[in-house]
């Protein structure tokens, strides 16, 4: 049996973190265990602005350098005799970053191929220290990098697309670390037929794992954090939302793409190929349940989780002859060659709203105008967007109204809704003033007074 486990950033900070990780792998060391690395907490960021910096040939060595202590800090924790080799395949990645950081700043400008060379180099110096730091402990473990292995993409930068047939041939023999060798990889990234690193994006770790699991025909894939797995709300806004111990790949995969930040809204596809169960974990509760998530839920509850969308802005298309004209499908081309992703669609007779991020608002109006002719085109960026979750919404009826009665009895305004093809997530526009008490009134009465659940 295999299983893929993925240690976030979030947990690779502290000493404390590390020896955590350490004592939890300890207790497994009868499995066969693969490991897949986010960058440190905090350090892409750091390589993010560092570059930034460069490019306005502004002074790039602060941030650099707080990437470079972070490290350091991590590698005071090694034995002397691992130490001494760390230390030189550090300083070499720090040197290779520096030289790129030069260079941008000489030519004012980085190209994406350098932004995501630069910004990749978190998990790999992640990937080295971690290595070293199992072996320093008495478990023996190899760092690889994503470009070695054969996690293959279409060379997109910053936003590439895994190749996984080629994947699923080339992957599983060139992480064979050796009996009792734990595979240390790099998250986050991958390399096209020409060697050229590409990211997949933030958050691209927790995919890159599902990639890895699916190519090794993994049973399950671990996702290691500092938290105890997907709650009914987010506990900042809902101080007593509480822990969802089981979810399906649709509500998980719902949940990832409407605001829960727990996973990568890509990571559950991958998995359906070998039915793999996904499982959410607290480092400092290894013992704990956390959350399950595989084919079917095993949860009672109609409603699972609300999630949310904050800085989105809402455009919306009118025009009496929307159906006939054509206008639908010059909107979605417009934003599309735009290069704009879309969350929600609301349409009418005689209207299409859309939400998209708050930041592409101006560029995704500006790309509707010169697309369409005579139809109006407005739009209000002070909006947040809201998505109820659950599977069991399909066998409760009276849900929906359930839901937009609460909202109403408490003088919310909806501005757009959607429900999606598995009748498993509801989805609204409201006013960023009335968000906060949105998810608030929704969580009390189906989670903490339980009416309708």
């Amino acid at each position: 049996m295999t299983s893929v486990l993925k240690i976030g950033g979030s947990i690779l900070s502290s000493h404390g973190d590390f020896e955590k990780i350490v004592l939890m792998l300890k207790s497994r060391k009868n499995e066969r265990i693969v490991i897949v690395v986010s960058a440190l907490k905090g350090v892409t960021d750091l390589l993010i602005d560092s570059l930034k910096n460069a490019e306005l040939r502004n002074d790039y060595s602060i941030k650099f350098n707080e990437v470079r202590q972070k490290h350091y800090d991590a590698l005071s924790q090694l034995k002397p005799e691992f130490k001494e080799r760390a230390k030189k395949n550090l300083d070499g990645k720090l040197a290779e970053i520096e030289s790129l950081l030069e260079k941008a700043k000489e030519s004012k400008s980085a190209s994406p191929k350098t932004r995501d060379l630069v910004e990749t180099f978190g998990e790999r110096l992640s990937a080295m220290l971690v290595a070293e730091m199992l072996s320093s402990n008495g478990l023996k473990a190899k760092a690889f990098e994503s470009q070695d292995i054969g996690m293959l993409t279409d060379g997109n930068y910053g936003k590439a697309r895994p190749l996984r047939d080629e994947i699923k041939k080339t992957l599983p023999a060139r992480i064979n670390a050796g009996d009792g060798v734990i595979p240390v990889i790099t998250g986050f990234y991958g390399a096209d037929i020409k060697g050229n690193i590409t990211s997949f994006g933030r958050g691209g770790s927790d995919y890159s794992a599902a990639l890895i699991a699916e190519a090794l025909g993994a049973e399950s894939l671990e996702l290691w954090k500092d938290v105890d797995g997907f709650l009914s709300a987010d506990p900042k806004l809902a101080k007593n939302a509480v822990l969802v111990k089981a979810l399906s790949y649709d509500e998980a995969e719902e949940l990832g793409v409407f605001g829960a930040k727990i996973i990568h809204p890509k990571t559950v596809n991958p998995l359906r190929s070998n039915n793999a169960v996904l499982k959410i974990k607290n480092i400092s509760k290894p013992h704990a349940e956390g959350t399950i998530v595989g084919p079917e839920s095993a949860n009672a509850n109609s409603i699972l989780s609300i999630a949310f969308k904050k800085e989105i802005c809402l455009i919306t298309v009118r025009s009496p002859e929307l159906l006939e004209s054509g206008t639908a499908a010059k909107l979605f081309n417009a934003v599309s060659n735009a290069g704009i992703n879309i969350d929600l669609i609301s349409t009418s007779e005689t209207g299409i709203s859309i939400s998209a991020k708050r930041q592409d608002c101006r560029k995704a109006v500006s790309a509707l105008k010169s697309s369409l002719d005579e139809e109006e085109v407005i739009f209000e960026e002070k909006v947040s967007l809201i998505s109820v979750i659950g599977k069991g919404m399909r066998e409760k009826p009276k849900i929906a109204g359930k839901i937009f009665s609460i909202l109403g009895d408490n003088e919310v305004n909806i501005k757009a809704i959607s429900q999606n093809a598995f009748e498993n997530n509801i989805s609204f526009v409201v006013e960023e003033k009335d968000l906060e008490k949105s998810v608030l009134c929704l969580h009390s009465e189906f989670f903490e007074k339980g009416e309708f659940n």
